[in-house]
């Protein structure tokens, strides 16, 4: 299994400054590809914040199992 983990930051941005159009492509990336392969790439958006609350980024972790197949054909079984 591997496993990425992502942070960012440095800039303090609200959720209504991004339109979400990358994590909707990242999303229907992984649902598509996942429908080929037994294992699943998983992923989970993490807001970080610091003692007070304020927001001060953003981690993403991604797991993609080492058997995993980006072929997009569909196999026949026999």
């Amino acid at each position: 299994m591997f496993c990425m983990h992502i942070r960012l930051g440095g800039k303090t941005w609200t959720r209504w400054d991004a339109t979400g159009f990358g994590l909707r492509i990242m999303d229907n990336y992984f649902k598509l590809t996942n429908e080929y392969n037994t294992s699943k790439i998983k992923h989970k958006i993490i807001d970080l914040y610091d003692k007070q609350n304020n927001p001060t980024g953003t981690k993403v972790n991604i797991t993609i199992p080492l058997n995993f197949n980006y072929n997009l054909k569909k196999t026949m079984s026999t």
